[in-house]
């Protein structure tokens, strides 16, 4: 996956994989597209705000992904 950027995904896809986050529990060694295509951007414009009204498995897999992605890009989000 390590070929594929953001701009690959259309819209209906990214909400799919949002979606995905409600109902699958991952783990931290679990993979996740979103993980692989996020920008730095893309974290505080969609996927930050999403914490705020995310109920317990869709917010602990957030927290995780937004976790890992940070990793990634050598900064800490922060998670209200």
């Amino acid at each position: 996956m390590g070929d594929l950027k953001l701009n690959d995904f259309t819209e209906e896809t990214l909400i799919y994989l949002f979606e995905e986050l409600k109902t699958k529990k991952i783990g931290y060694w679990d993979s996740s597209i979103l993980t692989d295509i996020a920008t730095e951007q893309f974290v505080t414009d969609r996927m930050l705000p999403l914490l705020k009204d995310a109920k317990r498995i869709e917010r602990k897999n957030l927290e995780i992904i937004i976790d890992k992605i940070g990793r990634q890009h050598k900064r800490r989000y922060l998670i209200e």
